[in-house]
């Protein structure tokens, strides 16, 4: 609730229609996202968003830290409130965007904007450099961490970047209108999911999957930031709005 641009605010996640069901499914490939930037002109902010924690270093200081993989534009997208620094830090890949708490814990304070910090991936340590302090984010927010880095830093990028048919990240974009249009959305993006995710098409009619309403074996849709909580889909957070009436009663 806390983020300015809301109603324009969504993730992407596909439908398709297997022998055992509606499947819902929010992990994404890599290249999908320069595509549907430059292929829908109404998303105006893109951004993959990765899941993994990370040792951060100081010295003789080590702290793990919940990292998200992101893109510069998830600054843009959300209003997570920075304490240091403003919604341009990512725009660097060597810069690393880090809570108040992490940064008290790491150097003892928080004004650390420029000061050098070690992140350990992959089997190694590589430098990197405050870019920004967030305030910390409040404990019941579904989208929550430590630490932010570019996405192309996450394990295995080089690996994925171009590979079409391997899924591991969600994908949030923000819109021109002031709100989601569902239904225009998933048919503007028809194109390019018979384009680009011809082979999971493919797969779909060899396994005995049936065509939605639209006559699509796979859609791609939008699910508006403020059903990422609670919606039908076990996508998100995965809880059913009908759970708190269940308690209430």
């Amino acid at each position: 609730d806390f983020h300015q641009d809301k109603n324009r605010i969504g993730m992407l996640y596909t439908t398709s229609q297997p022998e055992e069901g509606v499947k819902y499914a929010s992990s994404m490939p890599a290249p999908l996202a320069d595509v549907l930037k430059s292929g829908l002109p109404d998303i105006v902010e893109l951004s993959r968003y990765y899941n993994t924690g990370v040792m951060l270093r100081n010295g003789e200081k080590q702290f793990q830290s919940n990292n998200k993989f992101v893109d510069a534009d998830f600054l843009s997208i959300f209003s997570f409130p920075f304490l240091y620094g403003d919604n341009k830090a990512l725009q660097d890949t060597k810069h690393i965007l880090i809570s108040e708490t992490m940064a008290e814990h790491l150097y003892g304070e928080t004004d650390v904007i420029g000061k050098q910090v070690e992140v350990y991936i992959e089997d190694r340590w590589l430098a990197m450099q405050i870019g920004g302090v967030l305030k910390d984010i409040p404990a019941n927010s579904d989208l929550n961490f430590h630490s932010l880095m570019r996405f192309e830093l996450k394990p295995n990028y080089d690996s994925y970047k171009e590979d079409w048919s391997y899924v591991d990240h969600e994908v949030f974009v923000k819109v021109k209108q002031n709100k989601i249009q569902k239904e225009a959305f998933s048919l503007a993006a028809r194109a390019l999911v018979n384009q680009h995710l011809e082979n999971d098409v493919v797969i779909l009619k060899r396994n005995g999957a049936t065509t939605d309403k639209n006559g699509d074996y796979l859609s791609l849709h939008l699910l508006p930031l403020k059903d990422y909580h609670l919606n039908n889909y076990q996508l998100g957070n995965a809880g059913s709005p009908t759970f708190p009436w269940v308690l209430l009663l």
